[in-house]
């Protein structure tokens, strides 16, 4: 016999993954959204690598694995790696590498 189960699923607050509350991009595009996030978690992931001296190591894998869940989605929208890499130096006031 075949039993469902309910699996626990422990749902972290954005402020974890992006150091932000993403509640308050609610009206803007989806994939401004993404980037947000992207940039975001990159910001806050600077923070617990070197301001924190990562203290918090499972926190960091975390937010590692926020960024690169956000770039896929970019890709299954059709952006490249070079487009999203572009856009994010682009935001983030820099000149391609």
């Amino acid at each position: 016999m075949n039993q469902n189960k309910e699996e626990k699923v422990i749902v972290k607050d954005s402020n974890y993954y992006y150091g932000l509350e993403i509640i308050k991009y609610k009206t803007f595009e989806y994939e401004d959204v993404l980037y947000i996030k992207i940039l975001a978690a990159k910001k806050l992931l600077k923070v617990l690598v070197h301001d924190e001296n990562m203290e918090d190591k499972h926190r960091i894998n975390d937010v590692i694995k926020a960024i690169k869940f956000n770039e896929k989605l970019l890709l299954e929208l059709g952006y490249s790696l070079a487009d999203i890499t572009h856009k994010i130096n682009k935001l983030q006031g820099k000149e391609d590498v």
